[in-house]
């Protein structure tokens, strides 16, 4: 028998805001551009999405993570690195801490991890843009990230402006020329005329003078042994003229 909170409403979603295929994670675009996260470093991006999709509605006053876990979801071993990760995402305004960590000793006892308010999910529980943040310009940001933000918000401002001119990267690449497939076109084989049959080419034509010997070295010689291979060869290129001339 199915729980209670897997059975769908006649909108196909159950209490959760969940659907028929799942859960989703659902953040505003407006938010993944604003300068505050292009101001966070991969690790701290990262913890972003991981603290995103550990969110279930209902939990962002008090979502439990505490920094090893959070290390392991990240695929860090330095710890000393996914601590830096959540302190970037505190002084830019995307967490606060709800809840101090608690490490108890005795039996009877329970440890907890630190929780998290996730600021950037507003009383409705919905992702909301960059405007409930704090602005950059407030912020106390360290050299790396103030480069970091200005270079990726100037790639997304170059992508958009070349999407409304319709322009994009790969029209303008060294690169195709190499690509383009060899087009017929500009061959220069010779057009086989209607009902007509190209002889195959023996020998290309050549600037190098071949000599050949026509004989033993005495006033009785025989034949050249290439003479007739070389009347074909001549035959060859007589019809290859012909054919040049009437196309």
């Amino acid at each position: 028998m199915a729980r209670r909170r897997d059975r769908l409403n006649a909108t196909g979603r159950n209490v959760y805001g969940v659907g028929q295929d799942g859960r989703f994670i659902y953040v505003r675009h407006s938010l993944v551009v604003s300068p505050q996260f292009s101001a966070l470093s991969p690790n701290a991006r990262n913890l972003f999405w991981e603290l995103q999709s550990m969110f279930n509605g209902r939990n962002s006053d008090t979502l439990f993570l505490s920094v090893r876990d959070a290390a392991d979801r990240l695929g860090l071993v330095c710890l000393k690195a996914t601590g830096a990760a959540f302190d970037e995402l505190v002084n830019l305004g995307f967490l606060r801490e709800a809840m101090a960590a608690s490490f108890r000793q005795k039996y009877d006892s329970k440890s907890r991890a630190r929780a998290w308010k996730l600021l950037w999910i507003g009383k409705d529980n919905k992702c909301s843009g960059p405007d409930f943040l704090p602005p950059l310009d407030g912020l106390p940001l360290t050299k790396k990230e103030r480069k970091r933000e200005a270079a990726r918000s100037t790639a997304i401002k170059r992508f958009r402006r070349d999407g409304d001119k319709g322009k994009f990267t790969v029209e303008d690449s060294s690169t195709l020329a190499a690509r383009a497939e060899f087009s017929v076109e500009d061959s220069s084989t010779v057009e086989m005329p209607i009902g007509g049959k190209l002889p195959t080419l023996v020998v290309g034509e050549s600037s190098t003078h071949i000599c050949y010997q026509g004989g033993v070295g005495n006033d009785n010689a025989s034949p050249a042994p290439h003479s007739a291979w070389w009347a074909s060869i001549e035959r060859c290129m007589a019809r290859r003229s012909d054919l040049q001339a009437a196309a």
